[in-house]
């Protein structure tokens, strides 16, 4: 099974709530929490499709502001 996770940072709040729960988050030079090794289109949205989700489940669940997606394939 494959899933997408995908990330808003528009919605980003900065509270790095992610951060906290899981390794695979980083933020960016502005401040906004991002999945590491991403590349975010110009309305800065990036994707991932991973095998296991791992502990993204964890960082979507505390992320107050649902900019984190993640969609089973």
């Amino acid at each position: 099974m494959t899933f997408k996770i995908i990330n808003d940072k528009k919605k980003c709040i900065q509270c790095g709530a992610c951060l906290a729960v899981c390794d695979d988050w980083e933020f960016d030079s502005d401040g906004l929490a991002q999945l590491k090794n991403v590349k975010y289109n110009d309305d800065k949205i990036g994707e991932k499709r991973v095998e296991d989700v791992g502990c993204n489940q964890q960082a979507k669940d505390v992320c107050p502001t649902d900019c984190i997606e993640i969609n089973e394939e």
